[in-house]
Order: structure tokens, then sequence, then C-alpha cells
């Protein structure tokens, strides 16, 4: 079996859950200004984005980062799915305990520092705070818990989604009007950029 040549920086197990019903999803191109439709395995994805030639002749894979990431995608995609399963199995989507296994299959995901707001699925978001943040939301610690999906909720973690990305928007749809105006709106303001806030 050759080596990946294509280097997924967004898993494609992720961008799998988000497609349309003919297992393709919608992208706005925030830096391009631009929407097209694509397939999860052709999309955020570089070549030899985790190659690493300066170990080529040694030891070491120049592909161990990618193989490594591989590795701990398939232990991800496969909790998190047991995850949406269970929820999208629930009457009345009550709880659900997070062991100790998984919570250790995604180390700083779930660490208690960890601030993390990540889409499971359309319906679905994993909600992570900081545990100095979250004396009010004890009764949820390591569970998965339902949030009633309201149009301001949603309105507030899109815009979120839109301003921390650092390129792409994805959704099963070409629906991105509300995405195009608010990037709109902060383009012509003088925040600073995700990248400067990062550096």
């Amino acid at each position: 079996m050759s080596d990946p040549k294509l280097h997924h920086y967004v898993p494609q197990f992720y961008l799998e859950r988000f497609t349309n019903s003919d297992g393709r999803l919608w992208v706005f191109d925030k830096k391009l200004n631009r929407k097209f439709c694509s397939s999860p395995k052709n999309i955020a994805a570089e070549t030899k984005f985790y190659y690493v030639s300066e170990l080529v002749g040694t030891k070491c894979t120049p592909l161990f980062v990618e193989k490594q990431f591989s590795a701990l995608e398939s232990n991800i995609a496969q909790i998190t799915g047991d995850w949406l399963n269970q929820l999208n199995n629930c009457k009345d989507r009550g709880q659900l305990k997070i062991s100790a296994f998984e919570r250790n299959q995604m180390p700083g995901i779930l660490s208690p520092e960890t601030c993390i707001t990540l889409p499971l699925s359309p319906t679905i978001i994993l909600y992570c705070e900081r545990k100095s943040l979250t004396k009010k939301l004890k009764q949820f610690n390591n569970c998965l818990s339902p949030v009633e999906f309201t149009e301001g909720m949603v309105d507030h973690e899109n815009s979120g989604q839109v301003f921390m990305s650092l390129r792409f928007i994805f959704a099963p749809t070409n629906d991105f009007e509300d995405a195009e105006n608010f990037w709109e709106k902060i383009q012509n303001e003088t925040s600073p950029t995700v990248e400067e806030m990062i550096r």
C-alpha cells in the first residue's frame, strides 16, 4: 500500500458528517470569497501537508505525523460516532457520561483546562469549558448534554465558527448568506484577525 500524498488538516470523517444526501458538501472560501461544492476527500487537504522532508534518509519516516494523526482520528471518529448514535437514539436526549477511556483517547480535547465549541454534526455541538469556569455547569461535567437549538443560539455559534475558521466554512447546502454577511461586516472593522490573535 502506498503512502497517502494528500493530507487532510480537517479529518474526512468529520467533514462527512456535514455532507448532503449525495455525500458532498458546500464550501465558502473566506480567503477567495467564493462558494463551491466538493467531496470530503478533496477539501481541507494539501499535498504532503504533514511530510517532514528533513527525515528523509533517517530511521524515522517523514510521514510519522500523518500516520499518528490517522491513528488518533480513527479513535476519535469511533468515539464521537458512538456519542452521535446514542444521542440520536435517545428519546429525551439525556446526558451521556463520557468514560475515562474516551477522555484519554482525546488528549487535549477533554482536558480540564480546554475550552472548545465543536459541532459534531449539523444538530449536535460538543461544549467543553475550562474547569475554572464551570462551577455553575458542574452537573454536566464529563457529559454530553442536550442544549436546545434556538435561532439566536445557532446564529451565535455560526458567527463564532465563521470568525474563528482560518479559511473554509462547510455546510450541506449552498446557504452561506449569514456567513457572508457576518464575514463582510467584520472585515470592515478594525478588529485583529484570527492569525493576529493566535500569534
